[in-house]
């Protein structure tokens, strides 16, 4: 998983551009970066976009991605 300073910075530029929107999942408990949620492939005529979401290896496992779906 990147350095959260790298990931923020990395989200930051992707944003500016206009390319996608990249949002950290950390856990509640500690404030932990688990992964990321992304929307990407905007298109400004449809107004679509695609999402998903990516986890550290080591929160594989955890339901996680589970919660994500449901809120």
């Amino acid at each position: 998983m990147q350095d959260a300073m790298d990931f923020v910075n990395s989200s930051n530029d992707s944003m500016r551009r206009q390319e996608s929107l990249v949002l950290g999942v950390c856990l509640k408990s500690t404030g932990e970066l688990a992964g990321k949620c992304m929307l990407f492939s905007y298109d400004k005529g449809s107004r679509r976009a695609e999402i998903g979401f990516g986890l550290g290896s080591s929160f594989w496992g955890w339901a996680i991605s589970t919660r994500l779906e449901k809120h």
